[in-house]
């Protein structure tokens, strides 16, 4: 069996935060540098309305990736504000 130490398992991308969706199912994503990818954001209720507060801006995220069937997202732990 394969261990991996903390350190291993965070992850650090930049993008610009946006809404997806249609009401009542909107979600966080980040629109990633590449212009042509997104990831679902999911984080705690305090970090999910300051993101919310910060649409439109690019941020760095740190946090864990997390790939599913259903789509990958990004668990954010914290972020910092590029531009």
């Amino acid at each position: 069996m394969v261990q991996k130490k903390a350190s291993a398992l965070v992850d650090t991308i930049v993008g610009s935060v946006y809404v997806s969706g249609n009401e009542p199912f909107t979600r966080l994503t980040l629109a990633l540098e590449d212009g042509r990818s997104a990831i679902v954001i999911r984080a705690d209720s305090n970090l999910s309305r300051q993101l919310l507060m910060i649409q439109g801006r690019v941020v760095r995220i740190i946090g864990r990736i997390v790939k599913t069937s259903a789509g990958d997202y990004v668990c954010v732990n914290e972020y910092v504000i590029v531009q």
